[in-house]
């Protein structure tokens, strides 16, 4: 059985077990099932049915298949992750969250059990409160790709009119002018360069759309990020973004430390040009980065970036959150050090 799954399978034992009563979930959760073609959730129902075939006799007639099948639905499209339980939780108030690919809060899990919501962006009377249903820093064609699994698409500024800052190509026409797509990139005439104003051909998006795939197919620790971002590719494209991720996981392994710090002091200069200060994404490299000044040594650095990203934790996690009490600790450790 598939991994996506087995938090889903777990929900569902605790239904058998009573543990959780179905009704109320149905009743208190949003359900997809109405809004989809069958066909599109076929492995739901091929699952449903394994799951009845391995039920002892009296236990048969708990549940159906079909309501298996909702309560995945159920499921899937509003529970909040629970590493330390290796499953999911659902969460009444947080699933009336909406998705934007551009939120203003963020949810934080407390001790596995809590789940609370802060505003990471000004939210004024009246408007709704929003968070990202897909990770940070992709682009907008795989942000819809990942999206499907909430059945769902979304309509948001960012994937209709914003231009896409994760899929940046160097402007042949200017000196140092920046060529991003609107949108998903679908329209040749929503691709264009920021600086001159001028539109590229079809030709020219078709060769950016064989770098990408070229860029995506390689093996990311090989990637000369360098060279290969001097002629066409901008440095904050999605993949120079995965690439330096991956070169770095790879120093760290090696205890490469002052290449890995090169590599995330890069992704760093790239987040900060596609998202707010405020974006979770932002704090974890910047997190990253200090921890990497620690094991170089380099305390008082890493001194100045934990106190930054503290207070960047405090506004997007809480102040009480298990990853700020985190970061104040290193702060602290640092102190001692010093």
């Amino acid at each position: 059985i598939n991994a996506e799954y087995m938090g889903a399978i777990k929900f569902i034992g605790d239904i058998k077990k009573k543990k959780l009563d179905k009704n109320y979930i149905f009743q208190h959760f949003f359900s997809p099932l109405d809004l989809v073609d069958k066909r599109a959730i076929g492995h739901f129902y091929e699952l449903a049915e394994h799951l009845i075939s391995l039920l002892t006799f009296e236990y048969k007639d708990l549940v159906s298949a079909e309501e298996i099948v909702s309560l995945f639905a159920v499921y899937s499209t509003n529970a909040h992750r629970i590493p330390d339980l290796d499953g999911g939780g659902l969460f009444p108030l947080a699933s009336l969250l909406e998705h934007s690919c551009t939120p203003n809060a963020w949810c934080t899990l407390y001790n596995a059990q809590e789940l609370y919501c802060h505003a990471t962006e000004t939210i004024h009377a009246g408007e709704h409160i929003k968070m990202n249903y897909a990770p940070f820093y992709m682009s907008t064609p795989h942000r819809h790709l990942y999206l499907q699994k909430y059945f769902f698409q979304c309509n948001c500024d960012a994937c209709e009119i914003l231009p896409d800052k994760t899929r940046g190509f160097w402007c042949q026409k200017c000196d140092g002018g920046v060529i991003y797509p609107s949108g998903s990139g679908e329209e040749i005439s929503k691709w264009l360069c920021e600086k001159c104003g001028q539109h590229i051909t079809m030709y020219e998006v078709a060769q950016f759309r064989e770098i990408e795939k070229s860029l995506e197919m390689a093996d990311p620790r090989i990637i000369d990020i360098n060279n290969v971002t001097k002629r066409t590719i901008h440095p904050s494209h999605y993949t120079i973004y995965n690439a330096l991720n991956e070169q770095c996981n790879y120093y760290m392994k090696m205890n490469d430390f002052k290449n890995a710090k090169i590599c995330v002091e890069e992704q760093l200069k790239d987040i900060i040009q596609v998202y707010s200060e405020t974006n979770p994404e932002v704090a974890d490299i910047k997190e990253k980065l200090g921890r990497i000044y620690t094991m170089l040594g380099e305390f008082r650095m890493a001194l100045q970036i934990f106190e930054s990203v503290y207070k960047l934790r405090v506004i997007i996690n809480g102040i009480n959150a298990p990853v700020t009490i985190i970061v104040k600790e290193n702060i602290e450790n640092c102190k001692t050090i010093l």
